[in-house]
């Protein structure tokens, strides 16, 4: 941690982060008060505090290289296989730019099929159910749609892939069981706390119910559940038990995060064995909650801007100044405060005083 900046440093910089915050308000004010309905307070986009407000930074300043290049689910699968050569991965059928190139057979069996450039765009094809045309239909809207998906919230990360679809055989168990699905949010190679969930029905829509239950980086469960839309999701039932590879999932993650300051790690998980998802770099289009404050204090805490790419590389221009002036104050708030959070309705955009 550097040394705190002086006085005069200090008002510099929160005068200049002043004047950032007016151009994030006018450049982005759609995105604003998407924030200000969904969360009931207005973001301080200039100096992130909350885990909400940390997301809907990276959306407007951290658009790391890594990022475009790991938010192409492709891409994801060849950086897990170069970081944990032992992670099992689902077979990879086919994969091509045109939905009139898929071969017949490639649909054949219990497969699913999914782009690489966006969220919830999959479609579960099961042996004897399939319609081909429907199928090749929907994955061509996908690829030629007009904007790249996440376009309108800011999901940049979306906007760096060619888009592709994929099709991969589903996953089973050794009985014939879906695997189960282990989401993990982690900080540079530190778990920070993970989601369990699975749909009632298989191949069930994006929005479809589902059932969670979340863990804490020590692997116990824990009694806050993750809110939708203000309301707190269905929970798996108290006598759940978590799969004994989610211990490996947990060891698999650290290794992936490493080097990324915030990232969810998604992998399915049979009872003795792990299989690599994706990456997600804006969880819920990065409105990410829990019915718990603390809990949501102590994610936010964990994830260190800091070590994000946009305060570790030379930025031009403003942003260059922005970006010094934005961790001086971090370091200076570190130093007189701790982590402390300050998730309030009625807080200023900015605080000026000393």
């Amino acid at each position: 941690m550097n040394k705190p900046a002086n006085r005069a440093t200090r008002l510099r910089d929160k005068a200049f982060l002043w004047t950032v915050l007016c151009w994030i308000y006018v450049c982005h004010l759609q995105e604003i008060l998407r924030f200000r309905r969904r969360m009931a307070y207005l973001p301080n986009a200039a100096f992130p505090r909350t885990l909400n407000e940390k997301f809907l930074w990276r959306k407007i300043f951290d658009h790391s290289p890594l990022i475009g290049r790991l938010t192409d689910k492709l891409e994801a699968k060849a950086y897990f296989a170069e970081k944990c050569p032992s992670l099992a991965q689902a077979e990879l059928i086919w994969t091509g730019e045109d939905s009139g190139d898929i071969p017949a057979d490639a649909l054949e069996g219990d497969v699913i099929v999914k782009s690489n450039c966006g969220s919830g765009q999959n479609v579960f094809s099961f042996a004897g159910e399939q319609n081909h045309k429907q199928t090749r239909e929907r994955v061509k809207r996908w690829i030629e749609r007009r904007r790249p998906y996440g376009k309108s919230s800011l999901e940049w990360g979306y906007s760096q892939v060619n888009r592709k679809v994929l099709i991969e055989r589903l996953i089973r168990d050794e009985d014939g069981n879906p695997p189960i699905n282990v989401n993990i949010h982690a900080s540079d190679g530190e778990v920070v706390i993970a989601h369990v969930w699975q749909h009632l029905t298989e191949g069930a829509a994006r929005h479809a119910p589902d059932m969670t239950a979340v863990y804490d980086r020590d692997g116990q469960r824990l009694t806050a559940v993750p809110l939708r839309k203000g309301v707190p999701n269905p929970t798996l039932p108290d006598d759940f038990r978590a799969p004994e590879s989610m211990e490996m999932a947990y060891e698999y993650a650290k290794a992936v995060s490493r080097g990324i300051d915030f990232v969810r790690v998604d992998f399915l998980c049979t009872p003795n064995r792990v299989f690599a998802g994706e990456l997600t770099f804006y969880s819920h289009a990065g409105y990410l909650r829990w019915n718990d404050p603390l809990l949501q204090e102590e994610v936010s805490r964990m994830w260190d801007l800091k070590k994000s790419w946009f305060l570790t590389t030379p930025q031009p221009g403003w942003r260059g100044k922005y970006a010094g002036a934005l961790r001086r104050l971090i370091d200076e708030e570190l130093v007189a405060a701790g982590f402390q959070s300050v998730e309030t309705s009625s807080r200023p955009i900015v605080e000026t005083g000393d």
